[in-house]
């Protein structure tokens, strides 16, 4: 496993992610106490419960920061020279620390050039405040250019087995780089798995090995040589669950099964055919027209205009997901509940061109 510069510290195979959620003073025993059984990995951004996040975690390794690698990461809309900086010296502030092990770009912005966001974070690797650069949520090839070009530590993308479009490039070029892979949502927010099938599968397996699903499923993710899953918990019981996770000696039989048998395909669909509400993961607030998408008064950053310069066909940042419309009356086949502004960057770019989607059988609000 991948070695921190100036620290004599290895990444573990697992490690806990504290991502978007409302995060309590009470859940940071819960990270202390997943520190002590070895999962000391921490993953947190600046944005994640408007950077309360971070203060929960500088409350968990109060006194024991040598023992902890810490991993955050900077908005789209701080990716210039002097906000890279600026958010740095927050994420500092917040976190008690005078440095970051790993500080990572969270998503794409293609309103700035990357080669800018690149040199302020190289100046602070030299200046000691940051000992490694990551990156996250990038399209293939323009991470590939980047870490051609550039010392990058990680990168960061969702990976489970609902998601697993990873093994196609991303997954095959770390391991040829010795680039570290952090899995986010490794358990696709308790679902873990989709279809009855794969469903069957895994309950037939976790009985097999007296393991969860969970168990399961986080110890498939982590054969993989160069992947840490960070999987969330705010439960103290499921987090040494996770943990004992990726001691679990399933035969590789048994892998290939899951490999073969757990994985969704790639389904092309007309943007005509899918109905955009805010009624999707998290139900977030979105446009619902290809004009209101244009005007970008809600102001994501970047744009959908923004991201539809810098998407192409066969390379996007991560497909769309869409759930089955229900409404026998109405027109659309599908609702949109996930990647609301890469649907209209797509739809920006090619217009009606079918889009590539994962079909969910749920939605978690």
């Amino acid at each position: 496993m991948s070695r921190i510069s100036n620290r004599n510290m290895i990444l573990p195979k697992i490690g806990q992610g504290v991502g978007e959620y409302n995060w309590k003073d009470k859940h940071s025993r819960i990270i202390r106490e997943g520190i002590y059984l070895g999962a000391n990995l921490i993953d947190t951004a600046e944005s994640y419960d408007d950077g309360n996040s971070e203060k929960i975690v500088e409350k968990a390794i109060r006194g024991i920061r040598d023992k902890v690698i810490i991993a955050t990461k900077f908005s789209p809309e701080n990716h210039r020279k002097e906000d890279v900086v600026k958010s740095l010296e927050k994420s500092l502030k917040r976190l008690n620390t005078d440095y970051i092990d790993i500080y990572q770009l969270h998503w794409p912005n293609p309103d700035v050039n990357i080669g800018e966001t690149l040199e302020s974070l190289v100046r602070l690797k030299e200046s000691g405040k940051i000992l490694e650069i990551g990156m996250s949520n990038l399209r293939f090839n323009k991470f590939k250019e980047i870490a051609e070009s550039s010392d990058i530590f990680s990168f960061q993308l969702e990976y489970n087995l609902f998601d697993r479009c990873a093994e196609d490039q991303i997954l095959p070029f770390c391991k040829r780089r010795n680039i570290s892979f952090l899995a986010y949502s490794p358990l696709d927010k308790g679902r873990i798995v989709s279809g009855k099938k794969s469903l069957e599968l895994l309950t037939s397996l976790a009985k097999k090995y007296e393991a969860s699903l969970s168990q399961i499923a986080l110890a498939w993710i982590s054969r993989h040589e160069s992947v840490i899953t960070i999987p969330k918990s705010t439960n103290i019981e499921h987090l040494k669950s996770n943990i004992k996770a990726i001691s679990l000696n399933i035969s590789e039989e048994d892998m290939e099964s899951i490999s073969l048998y757990c994985k969704n395909k790639l389904v092309d669909i007309s943007p005509d055919d899918i109905c955009v509400t805010n009624a999707g993961e998290g139900s977030r607030k979105t446009y619902q027209t290809l004009e209101e998408a244009y005007e970008n008064k809600l102001n994501y950053v970047p744009s959908p205009l923004s991201l539809s310069e810098d998407i192409t066909e066969d390379d996007l940042i991560k497909p769309i997901r869409v759930i089955k419309n229900k409404n026998n009356g109405s027109s659309f086949k599908y609702n949109l509940v996930e990647g609301r502004i890469r649907y209209w960057a797509w739809v920006m770019k090619f217009g009606n061109m079918p889009v590539p989607c994962l079909i969910r059988n749920s939605v978690v609000r």
